[in-house]
C-alpha cells in the first residue's frame, strides 16, 4: 500500500481481520481483541465502532440474522 503510513496499513489489516474473525462464532469478542493485538476489549470495541459505526457484538448479531447457519440434514 504505497503512500500509506504503517499505522494506516495496520488499521486496515485489523479492520479486515476483525470482520473475518466475527464470522467465526467459536471466537469470543475478547479472543478477537487479543488476536488483533488489543490488551483491552474496550479498546477493540472503540476501534471497531470507529471503523464500522457498530460494536463487534452488533455486527456479529446483524451478520447472524442476515446469514443464518445452514441446516444440517438429519439423514445418515
Amino acid at each position: 500500500m504505497e503512500g500509506h503510513t504503517f499505522s494506516e496499513v495496520l488499521e486496515k489489516l485489523r479492520s479486515d481481520l476483525a470482520e473475518r474473525y466475527l464470522t467465526d462464532e467459536s471466537l469470543s469478542i475478547s479472543k478477537i481483541a487479543w488476536l488483533l493485538g488489543y490488551q483491552e476489549v474496550s479498546a477493540f470495541t472503540h476501534a471497531f465502532k470507529r471503523w464500522t459505526g457498530k460494536t463487534p457484538r452488533e455486527a456479529r448479531s446483524q451478520r447472524s440474522a442476515e446469514h443464518p447457519p445452514a441446516r444440517r440434514s438429519t439423514r445418515p
